[in-house]
């Protein structure tokens, strides 16, 4: 059971780590060539101007959906590329204030970012996506790999740091290992001491002892050999006379 979730934990861990260093790679490829990182229908963009604080700041990292103009809504913060030819067709993300439908039936988006304090001057006919989500602390991280030396230097880290993981885990798991071996041992030995001093118990319970003679007090009386006293010489001179005058008559 530990074997397998030590696998399990490890091909998880893997998995996030190799998947979270080969979006960074796409994205920062994709950025070099200057295109729009997209993965099934999201593109992801990190924001580089204040236009758009305090709700979304420099640096953080912003997820989009692909949404026809049709279905945008007033408030919605949508991503296109710039009209303003001064920008060069940098992407922009910026809040809808105004919709407007010409009488082609072409729709126009009115935008502005939240910190300017005008309008922005061209109409957004094209957009990329529609903001769903943003976070400050992946966009640091994409922001930092975004230099191929650091992604370099990551990347051996992660594979190091995964190496150290799974060469402590085994440690770990071989001297789980031998403690649970040496605490089986020590049990063994106990139930091996216990059933010996049960079975010592149960035949010196049926061993039947037979009682030396022993005194109203409970105390073995010795036989000791008799000496001869000075009454039992007369009585066997005395037998001995008897004997010799018999013989006599």
């Amino acid at each position: 059971m530990k074997k397998t979730l030590y696998i399990i934990n490890m091909v998880v861990s893997s998995a996030i780590m190799l998947t979270a260093i080969a979006i960074f790679i796409f994205i920062f490829i994709s950025r070099s060539a200057g295109a729009t990182p997209r993965f099934f229908g999201y593109t992801i963009h990190i924001v580089v101007s204040g236009s758009m604080e305090p709700d979304i700041q420099i640096g953080d990292f912003v997820l989009a959906e692909d949404a026809d103009i049709a279905d945008i809504q007033i408030g919605d913060d949508v991503i296109f590329n710039s009209p303003d030819p001064n920008l060069n067709n940098m992407p922009i993300l910026h809040r809808v204030q105004d919709i407007i439908i010409d009488s082609d039936g072409k729709v126009w988006l009115v935008t502005k970012g939240i910190n300017n304090p005008i309008n922005d001057e061209y109409h957004v006919s094209v957009i990329i996506g529609r903001k769903i989500w943003k976070s400050t602390g992946i966009g640091k991280l994409a922001t930092y790999f975004s230099d191929v030396q650091r992604l370099l230097l990551t990347g051996i880290f992660a594979v190091a740091l995964i190496v150290a993981i799974k060469f402590s885990m085994k440690i770990f798991s071989k001297y789980a290992k031998n403690n649970d071996e040496l605490k089986r041992n020590e049990r063994l030995r106990n139930e091996a001491k216990a059933e010996l001093a049960a079975q010592l118990k149960a035949m010196l319970a049926n061993v039947n002892f037979k009682p030396d003679p022993t005194n109203e007090n409970g105390n073995v009386d010795l036989i000791k050999p008799s000496t001869p006293t000075d009454d039992d010489e007369s009585d066997e001179k005395t037998s001995l006379d008897s004997t010799t005058n018999t013989d006599k008559s």
